[in-house]
């Protein structure tokens, strides 16, 4: 009978612990869903944000290119001449310039936008991937749980 009672005692620690391990890992589980989702949202945020940077990239590309066919007489017909020649020094040396380095400078801001939303995607495939390892730890518990208690 003392042997009974040892082994049941053993069961019923084992319970309690089985039982503490899956709110331990049930709380895990929570919490790595609860940063899957923040990340999902900062995703889109961070999508949006590139769409629109890139579409004022489009727009300086505009910008420059209809400088460019100015500057060369397309946009106004044939023009010669000092003021033409100063024209067409300061559109392309400086205004096509600035816009060049504007350009630059968006291409690299939409980099480091992609770098980002790449990071938080590959985090978020391997938050799921924990997500189901535990979810399997916590349903080998419950059976183990289940057993004790027969």
């Amino acid at each position: 009978m003392a042997e009974n009672s040892a082994e049941e005692r053993r069961k019923r620690a084992r319970v309690c612990e089985a039982r503490s391990e899956k709110s331990a890992r049930e709380r895990e589980k929570a919490e790595k869903e609860s940063k899957r989702a923040a990340n999902e949202k900062k995703i889109e945020r961070l999508k949006t944000a590139r769409d629109s940077i890139q579409s004022q990239k489009n727009s300086a590309k505009a910008k420059r290119k209809k400088l460019e066919k100015y500057a060369n007489g397309d946009e106004i017909g044939e023009w010669i001449g000092k003021e033409q020649t100063a024209t067409v020094y300061s559109i392309e040396g400086n205004v096509v310039g600035q816009y060049n380095t504007y350009i630059e400078r968006i291409d690299d801001v939409v980099d480091a936008l992609c770098n980002e939303i790449t990071r938080l995607e590959n985090e978020n495939m391997q938050l799921s991937w924990d997500v189901l390892h535990i979810g399997s730890l916590i349903n080998s518990l419950v059976n183990e749980i289940r057993t004790l208690c027969n």
